[in-house]
Parts: structure tokens; sequence; C-alpha cells
């Protein structure tokens, strides 16, 4: 008999903000070879081509200058957060996961890197509900491949409108259709409780205006 496959709604449904936090960090505590996640985007190198172009496409649509700050939502292990660093930029990882961020402690502190910006860092936990920083302290937010994962979308939407400064910049990329079907999604969600959400479009950018949005980038 064919498995049923796993409904992100009802996953939402049947856990809290509190648990989906904690298989997440979970997960991070379970990877098998940390130096693969700390080492992106070069340390998968079947898969360094596209996250490059990916991540390029995000920091041309990002507009960065040295001097701004830049919250890297669901910063992982904090190998984005890095490159904004490189760049000039202070920036603020938040993540729901404390060992990720951990490792992305000792991305910063264990592995330097010829020049030393400028520029602050910061790596805070996020409960889930409430974004770690002040209102409109931010100027750009990054989101990549972290969003989908998210249960409570529209109370988070609301909470990159408070964070983001006047004239901000919010990019985004995410797989957008029908993900949670994937083999891979399925696994995540199987295995780890991760949550694999189907992404709209248009109806993230519905989400984004009726919070005072004007033009969401994805």
């Amino acid at each position: 008999m064919e498995q049923e496959l796993i409904d992100p709604k009802k996953l939402i449904d049947e856990h809290s903000i509190e648990e989906f936090n904690r298989y997440s960090n979970e997960y991070y505590k379970r990877l098998p070879a940390v130096e693969i996640q700390m080492g992106k985007p070069f340390s998968m190198p079947n898969h360094t081509p596209q996250l490059l172009v990916r991540l390029g496409l995000m920091l041309e649509g990002l507009r960065l200058a040295p001097g701004m700050k830049v919250l890297d939502f669901g910063a992982g292990t904090c190998w984005i957060s890095k490159a904004i660093w490189q760049m000039g930029c202070s920036v603020i990882a938040t993540d729901v996961s404390e060992e990720a961020l951990r490792l992305g402690q000792r991305l910063f502190e264990e592995y330097p890197i010829p020049n030393k910006p400028l520029a602050s860092w910061d790596n805070r936990l996020f409960d889930g509900v409430r974004i770690p920083t002040e209102d409109e302290e931010i100027d750009r937010i990054i989101c990549f491949d972290a969003f989908h994962h998210v249960p409570n979308q529209n109370q988070i939407i609301q909470e990159f409108f408070r964070v983001l400064r006047n004239g901000g910049t919010i990019v985004f990329n995410e797989p957008i259709g029908p993900h949670s079907t994937t083999e891979e999604s399925q696994r995540e969600m199987s295995e780890f409780n991760l949550l694999e959400n189907d992404l709209n479009m248009d109806e993230l950018a519905a989400q984004f205006r009726k919070v005072g949005f004007e033009g969401p980038v994805f």
C-alpha cells in the first residue's frame, strides 16, 4: 500500500511553535558532518553553482552598502551572515535553533577572513514569535530557504514590517509550488518533523501588502 503523504497543514495543527523550534534544534544536533553546512556555498560541489546564482540574485536585489544593518532570518549556520559581514554590513543572524547559531558562532570566530570589516555581527536566538530586534532597527532582511519552514507566516510577516526601517528592503529565495510532496521534503517531515510548507507567490505578495509592504521581492 502506498504511504499517505504528510500534509504540512496537518503538522501545523498538531504541533506548537515551541515544538517546531525544538525539532529544528534537534535537526542541527543530528547533522552528521557540520562542516558541510558551515562550509556553504562551496562544501557541496554539486550544489555550489546554483547556490551562488541564487545568492547573487538576492544580493543584487538587496542593494547593500557598507554600514547597513542586515537581518539574516533563519540564518542556520550563518554562512550567508558571514558573507554579508565581509561586505561591510553589520549583520544580525537569527534562528530558532540554538545549535545552529552555536555553529555560526564557530564559523565567525574559528575561520578568519583576510580582511576585518568595520562592521559588527551578532547571533540572536529567535523564539519563533518575536524577531529579537528593535522597531525599525533593520535596513535589509535576507531570507534564504527559511520562510517555508515557518508555521505562523502571517505573524512573522508583521514582524518583518515592524523591524524594517522605512524604505528598507526584504528579499526572499524560497521553493515555490508543490514543495511539500517532494521526496526530500517528505523525508524531512517524517524523520525530523521539520515543516516543509508549499508557498504561493501571489498569496505571499497579498499577505505582505496587507501589512503595509509596497513591493515585496521574491
